[in-house]
């Protein structure tokens, strides 16, 4: 679980450099923590 989390984190930390807007990243993670919650 924890390399997943890890492995999440770095893609989310990916997209932001690459769109230049880390609004969607931000809105990815709150969504990913969710589901972690829930699972």
């Amino acid at each position: 679980m924890f390399t997943d989390l890890k492995g999440a984190g770095k893609d989310t930390g990916e997209q932001p450099s690459r769109f230049g807007s880390p609004q969607p990243v931000a809105k990815q993670l709150p969504e990913y923590t969710f589901t972690l919650h829930t699972w």
